[in-house]
């Protein structure tokens, strides 16, 4: 996992860990779970049990609660310090990279973003950005001067980048041998968030990228050659 440096503006700097792509994407699935299981739950009430009848002044009821899940980034942001409730229980925050305390400005100017970042490239840029860039920053996080930390203990943060092999596996990929160990945690994390966001788009775009730095290619599916690729790191490493 990648380490951020921050100065504060006492002039210390502090080391912290970047939250990765599979804890960012969990915290916007539990986010998006919790604003389900609200709407079903005041749906229910209104029109299920208590069988309320508004004379067609339902759909007000549906433009609040979208209203509510569209800003409900800034506002848990706002009052939590950093933090949805997604954000809190996989353990992470929004701070800002030059050490001062982010504040409703930064978290509006990441907000606005999020319609390029997340809903128009269905989440794609927004994952290709955290996995490359620098700090770990999504478009809104480059504007706003912002970036996400992981607040779990250090052991907690080490990921596993092995993957099991046979003993008699085939390499079909020698090539792997120039990559890194963090290469590969770092395609262990986007291939994962890609499975829990259930977005191709991204394990395409990694599919891509892996056969132009390894210079080869490949008529496997992109997942396949991911998981190969990974596998054949493995078998390597390990003899």
């Amino acid at each position: 996992m990648s380490k951020i440096r921050i100065k504060t503006t006492q002039n210390i700097e502090l080391e912290y860990r970047a939250a990765g792509v599979g804890q960012r994407s969990l915290a916007y699935m539990i986010d998006t779970l919790i604003f389900i299981a609200l709407f079903s739950i005041v749906f229910a009430l209104f029109f299920e049990v208590l069988r309320l009848d508004f004379g067609g002044f339902e759909m007000y009821i549906v433009y609040a609660m979208f209203g509510l899940y569209a800003f409900y980034d800034i506002i848990c942001e706002t009052w939590l310090d950093g933090q949805t409730i997604g954000k809190r229980l996989m353990k992470i925050k929004v701070v800002r990279v030059d050490g001062a305390r982010a504040g409703i400005g930064d978290y509006l100017t990441r907000w606005m973003f999020r319609l390029v970042d997340i809903t128009i490239t269905s989440g794609a840029l927004a994952v290709l950005m955290i996995a490359f860039s620098e700090k770990r920053q999504r478009l809104g996080d480059l504007a706003a001067g912002t970036t996400v930390i992981s607040l779990r203990p250090p052991d907690e943060n080490l990921g596993n980048i092995f993957t099991e092999t046979a003993d008699d596996h085939q390499v079909t990929y020698p090539e792997v041998i120039n990559l890194r160990d963090k290469d590969i945690s770092l395609i262990k994390e986007i291939l994962g968030g890609a499975k829990n966001a259930e977005n191709p788009e991204i394990v395409f775009k990694l599919y891509k990228h892996l056969e132009k730095v390894l210079g080869v290619t490949t008529k496997e599916p992109p997942r396949r050659f991911i998981e190969t690729v990974l596998k054949d790191y493995n078998h390597i490493n390990s003899q």
